[in-house]
């Protein structure tokens, strides 16, 4: 398994390293992928997508992170379009730990989250598959460009026009989603995070998709936070991450379920191991 990493940031990132690739990946993940039948990949899937990073610790420097975010994925085949839509609910995220500090978000919370939408691509014949650009936004909307304006932070949040894009998405009465922090750090912090991905990969079997995740951007700012670390109050605290440059650290998997699965289902999958511990190739 990987290091572990600090807050938020899930991941859940970009499809800009397909260039120049094998379409079936076999090359990079060792997997050979099997044809599918052109719309046969619609349905529901519970599935993974981990998202390494290296997270710029303050005072320490550098230090390997990540996350893994559990999904409900339900893809639909648009045959005019001859594609599939996605739809991408959060069932879980799991922060790695990073210098003894731990990091849980509430399902509740999670439930709150906005459903994710994105498009999938797929080479049916030979049985390869590629996400468009999904973005992810927590505690932000209405921003003039989502992909690229400048993230609030904990300066600015509270004035026009960043306060306009701030929002209590969790519904816990403050801004923002709450990280709760235990360890090193112990306490609340209220962040907004964005992160940008493509998964591509292949169809191992006509019921599992695997590949790598291929981060682009993850970005996370603190606005305000009940914590402190060394006497620093957590709130002012601004850090930085990167995607891995390993692109084989980041990666996904996806399993078919059962049509009308919830949430509850994803997480029985990981539990029995219909969804690795570790990465599947």
């Amino acid at each position: 398994m990987r290091g572990r990493w600090l807050p938020v940031v899930l991941i859940v990132a970009s499809g800009a390293a397909c260039a120049g690739r094998d379409p079936t990946y076999s090359s990079d993940i060792g997997v050979e992928a099997v044809p599918v039948d052109e719309g046969s990949l619609a349905g529901w899937w519970v599935g993974q997508f981990e998202a390494a990073s290296v997270v710029n610790v303050p005072i320490v420097g550098p230090r390997n992170g990540g996350s893994n975010s559990g999904r409900l994925v339900r893809l639909t085949w648009n045959a005019g379009a001859g594609r599939y839509d996605a739809e991408m609910t959060w069932c879980w995220a799991d922060v790695f730990e990073v210098e003894g500090v731990r990091h849980a978000f509430d399902d509740t919370a999670l439930a709150r989250l906005r459903v994710g939408a994105t498009t999938v691509t797929a080479e049916h014949d030979r049985g390869a598959v590629q996400f468009g650009r999904v973005l992810d936004l927590w505690g932000v909307r209405d921003m003039p460009d989502p992909y690229d304006t400048e993230l609030p932070t904990h300066r600015n949040f509270s004035s026009p026009p960043q306060s306009d894009w701030v929002f209590d998405e969790d519904q816990d009465g403050h801004p923002g989603v709450t990280d709760h922090m235990s360890g090193t750090i112990d306490g609340d912090a209220y962040v907004v995070v964005r992160t940008i991905f493509s998964p591509h990969g292949v169809a191992r079997t006509p019921d599992q998709l695997v590949g790598l995740v291929a981060p682009e951007r993850i970005e996370q700012r603190v606005l305000d936070s009940t914590a402190a670390i060394w006497g620093i109050q957590q709130g002012a605290v601004e850090t930085r991450q990167t995607p891995d440059p390993d692109p084989r650290a980041s990666w996904f998997q996806m399993v078919r379920i059962a049509d009308g699965a919830t949430c509850s289902d994803v997480r029985a999958a990981r539990a029995d191991g219909r969804l690795a511990a570790r990465r599947p190739f």
